[in-house]
């Protein structure tokens, strides 16, 4: 069987298109509602009043009126949270600047933080077409900006993300007019399924030897490298050359619409905005727990070659890539429920692709075949149109909706179509079927082609369990085991655990900042709400759930106090999002019945506190309900501000004498301890212990004084602690141990293994209970050294006592020493 592409996870996207889309969230209602941002060219752009003349041809005038134009001012930029001068952001195009601020969304909707990818060699690419920025510096020589050679050119629309997120991968800047980006998208999934984008952790050593300690936890072993590329596609319109141009061409519309599919299509309407969609192998998106939007099955580019037109596009051409691209995949047609198309609205181009699209899906197939373009929506980006049109199917399929055509009245009389092609006119449920499939068409004026199919999870995995194998170069197989791990993490969480929908949960729109213009606002920091999860053991289903097997997990999520971090680049930030907070928790508690609030709270606390990146000003809330957390959230906040001075932490370990009944039970919660406490339970078990520890440990009635169960017991808790802290990267400088436990100490600073460490207490403690007679005690003493000899003093009257001072724990903390255990009995009561 021929090796088949290896599946590409979608799982992460955001975008910013005209009018007031914001996020995946608004364009997805602007989509499923088929309402057009359209509206009047904003004057801070050009005058097209000053510039409109009716008749195409006439020199330095533009026929056209409107188009689908960005809410807002397009030069608001936060400088300093990108590292940038304000002399460098004066001189960058905008284009560059909405990229950052939208690839630092699109990897807060994927739940990396920045210092994740940092230093990795993820890859980096960006459809764009646009030089507005370029052509405007050009217009006078006398005012050229110092920055303006890296702030204007096309070619560092890639690197500068790259270059702040400190990106090692592929950097390019793709350039094939109207399907830059889904030409820049295939280009990324080549890259991934060649391996030619490796996202590798940078090295974190730690004082822990890793000879003997399990990969679960431990974070100074390099993961395995996963696949990641960010692609991006962009067009802001500044200048009225292109405009000019464009109308000299004749492929603008005078009503400054698309009108896709329509009898009215005249031309395209000029649309700008920006979006992104962050990628990587599925077999990494499985194994790292992401949420996957949607699996990319195959992808393809080709050129038309010649035609009679250079512009004129090739329905032969295209026929030939789709076929092509399903072939690649060995994927069925049939299936197919939905073509995003490129559909601008030209009364040439329209029928031409159409007829590539009857050609390919319309013979053979019982199913209905909808056709649907978002640029009916949002208008033409041109270079970013291939982005947007994906972004667009992608939720889709994810929402399980038919997009209808808006503005969609009378079917264009030149498009040729078969009785299964429908342009539905309002939005409908997806056909039913095993999958959720669907292609992105998108072509170019010079004739460069590219199309991608892709599919919902749950489909992909119900469709293919059973029978596909895929292998990616220098990769073992996806086996059925392995797409069984893919279901459980559909959500970035073990489905077993948390089955609500991250859409619900924590939709796109609270990954940025829409009150201001600074993106640092609506972040949070990771690593508190659920401990136990670090970047080595985050895919594991059986760790990091905090939750007691058995039991259910929602009644204990919300038995007890849990802590909400929040963080933000400047002071007011934390302000500003606690705000947004408020405002979004109000709506998920109006919604009454309809919301499992529990079940949000533990989705909600983890996507907050483990999916954001964390900075300089911190603050939190202590929550054990939405309710309070509410009222925690509506309180004043007073941040602070962490010190950059390193920190030094050191563990001290207890010996004998801490023990007391139901010791530990607090934090059986974590599985990781828990499963030390087994592990270690089964240890003594083989050494022939009377007792078994995971059920003594609870026991109200349990000797705790008894030698070797108190030192094995001590020892096996602090074991556990200790590799449970260090799963949260707490990892100490120093330790120093008493006793007993100095085992434990040892064992933490990597001198002796788990093993040994139980070895040696369990037999220092058969040791001790042997020796003992019963005849003498111990007693600790909260009391300082001169208090203690004045006690002595009382006490030295009765000799027989022999009470004496045999540790000096601390300043104010000693142990007496008898002969007996009246003699304990009797300090006991002195004391």
């Amino acid at each position: 069987m021929p090796q088949l592409p290896e599946p590409i996870a979608v799982i992460g996207m955001a975008c910013r298109y005209g009018g007031s889309i914001t996020n995946t969230s608004e364009l997805l209602k602007h989509v499923m509602e088929a309402k057009s941002v359209y509206g009047p060219m904003p004057k801070t752009r050009m005058d097209g009043d000053f510039l409109y003349h009716p008749q195409q041809g006439y020199p330095g005038s533009i026929y056209t009126k409107g188009g689908y134009f960005v809410d807002g001012d397009i030069n608001e930029f936060d400088a300093p949270f990108f590292q940038l001068s304000e002399n460098d952001a004066v001189a960058m195009d905008p284009q560059q600047r909405m990229l950052l601020e939208n690839v630092y969304h699109a990897l807060e909707n994927a739940g990396l933080s920045l210092k994740s990818v940092a230093s990795t060699a993820t890859s980096v690419y960006v459809g764009c077409s646009n030089n507005d920025a370029l052509a405007l510096s050009n217009a006078d020589h006398m005012t050229t900006l110092q920055g303006i050679a890296t702030g204007a050119s096309p070619s560092i629309l890639a690197n500068r993300v790259s270059w702040f997120f400190d990106l090692h991968g592929p950097s390019l800047s793709i350039d094939t007019a109207c399907s830059s980006s889904l030409v820049a998208f295939h280009q990324a999934c080549r890259d991934i399924q060649n391996e030619d984008s490796p996202m590798a952790r940078p090295h974190q050593p730690r004082l822990q030897s890793t000879t003997d300690r399990d990969a679960d936890f431990d974070v100074g072993t390099r993961r395995p490298a996963a696949l990641q590329a960010i692609v991006s596609g962009v067009n802001i319109i500044e200048y009225p050359g292109v405009t000019q141009i464009m109308c000299s061409l004749g492929v603008l519309s005078p009503d400054g619409q698309c009108f896709s599919f329509d009898e009215r299509a005249n031309g395209y309407g000029r649309g700008e905005g920006v979006g992104t969609v962050i990628i990587k192998s599925l077999r990494a998106a499985r194994r790292d727990g992401d949420r996957v939007r949607a699996v990319v099955r195959a992808t393809g580019s080709s050129q038309d070659g010649r035609t009679p037109g250079i512009t004129l596009p090739s329905s032969i051409a295209q026929e030939a890539l789709i076929r092509q691209v399903y072939e690649s995949a060995d994927i069925g047609m049939a299936d197919t429920g939905y073509v995003e198309a490129h559909g601008t609205g030209t009364s040439v181009g329209d029928p031409l692709e159409l007829a590539a699209i009857v050609s390919a899906f319309g013979t053979n197939r019982d199913a209905e075949l909808y056709v649907g373009s978002v640029k009916s929506v949002i208008g033409h980006l041109e270079g970013g149109a291939g982005i947007a049109g994906l972004i667009s199917a992608v939720l889709a399929v994810e929402a399980g909706l038919i997009p209808p055509v808006t503005n969609l009245q009378v079917l264009n009389p030149q498009i040729q179509v078969n009785e299964h092609i429908v342009f539905a006119k309002e939005a409908r449920l997806w056909p039913p079927g095993e999958v959720r499939r669907a292609s992105v068409n998108s072509f170019g004026f010079g004739g460069s082609n590219a199309h991608v199919v892709l599919e919902d999870l749950e489909g992909f995995l119900r469709k293919n369990i059973e029978s596909i194998k895929f292998t990616a170069a220098g990769d073992h197989e996806m086996s059925r085991a392995g797409l069984n791990g893919v279901e459980s993490y559909i959500n970035g969480l073990p489905n077993e655990e948390m089955k609500t929908d991250p859409v619900n949960t924590c939709p796109d729109e609270m990954t940025r900042d829409t009150e201001t213009k600074h993106p640092g606002s609506s972040n949070t920091n990771r690593g508190i709400a659920k401990p136990g999860v670090n970047d080595s053991e985050r895919h594991r289903k059986s760790e990091d759930s905090g939750l007691r097997h058995g039991a259910n997990p929602i009644e204990q999520l919300s038995s007890k106090k849990r802590i909400l971090a929040l963080s933000a680049f400047d002071e007011e930030g934390c302000r500003r999002n606690n705000g947004r907070l408020v405002e979004y928790l109000e709506k998920i508690l109006s919604k009454g019945e309809e919301t499992d609030r529990a079940q949000f709270l533990a989705d909600f606390l983890y996507t907050m506190n483990e999916k954001r990146s964390s900075f300089d000003w911190r603050a939190y809330c202590v929550l054990d309900s939405l309710e309070s957390l509410l009222a925690s959230l509506r309180q004043p906040t007073h941040p602070m501000r962490i010190s950059n001075t390193p920190k030094i932490l050191r563990f001290i370990f207890t010996g004998q004498g801490a023990n007391w009944p139901g010791m530990a039970q607090d934090l059986m919660v974590y599985s990781l301890f828990r499963k030390r406490i087994h592990e270690a339970s089964d240890f003594f078990s083989g050494l022939g212990s009377t007792w078994n520890l995971e059920a003594s440990l609870p026991r109200e009635d349990m000797d705790v004084g008894e030698p070797s169960w108190a030192q094995s017991s001590c020892v096996a808790v602090q074991v556990a602690l200790v590799d449970l802290l260090m799963s949260w990267n707490l990892v100490p400088t120093t330790v120093v141990g008493h006793s007993s436990g100095e085992i434990a100490a040892a064992y933490c600073a990597g001198k002796i293994s788990r093993q040994a460490a139980w070895k040696i207490a369990f037999y220092r403690g058969t040791v001790c209970a042997n020796k003992a007679d019963g005849s003498g005690g111990m007693l600790a003493a909260a009391i300082a050294e001169n208090e203690a000899e004045e006690l002595l003093s009382r006490l030295g009257k009765d000799k027989s006592l022999g009470v004496q001072i045999g540790c000096f724990n601390s300043p104010k903390n000693l142990t007496f020493t008898a002969g007996c255990l009246a003699s304990r009995s009797h300090t006991t009561q002195k004391i």
